[in-house]
């Protein structure tokens, strides 16, 4: 088993937990966030191998996309992070946002899992690179 230093940012507190507790379960190192101010305070201490990331970060916003902006800022922070995108609320646009390779060739995310699919979290991570 590949462990890896996971850090899960998402406004919702049962979701972090769930999240958490599945990835620990499964042997990884795992902190949590509920907001990007909190995730970049994190991020710009230390080094994290995965990014679990809500795409809203304020679900009373239903235009709220702030996930996506806090997924760039990983991106150019630390590059060889994978960003994985955590949605319930995921359209078209967003994913072609947040999978669309950047001037560099970078693409801000490495994949996004449906909210309803986060059983699949633990396997889901085993198979990144």
């Amino acid at each position: 088993m590949n462990t890896k230093r996971i850090l899960v940012v998402d406004d919702m507190i049962d979701v972090r937990r769930t999240a958490a507790g599945m990835l620990r379960d499964a042997g990884h190192s795992v902190e949590m966030c509920g907001s990007a101010a909190e995730a970049l305070s994190h991020l710009r201490k230390e080094y994290f191998d995965v990014v679990l990331l809500d795409i809203r970060l304020d679900d009373s916003d239903d235009q709220d996309i702030s996930g996506l902006n806090l997924a760039t800022e990983i991106s150019n922070l630390w590059p060889k992070t994978s960003i994985i995108i955590l949605t319930a609320f995921a359209t078209v646009n967003m994913v072609e946002q947040a999978l669309k390779p950047d001037r560099a060739g970078r693409q801000i995310a490495v994949s996004f899992l449906e909210k309803t699919d986060m059983g699949e979290l633990p396997r889901f991570i085993e198979n990144l690179p």
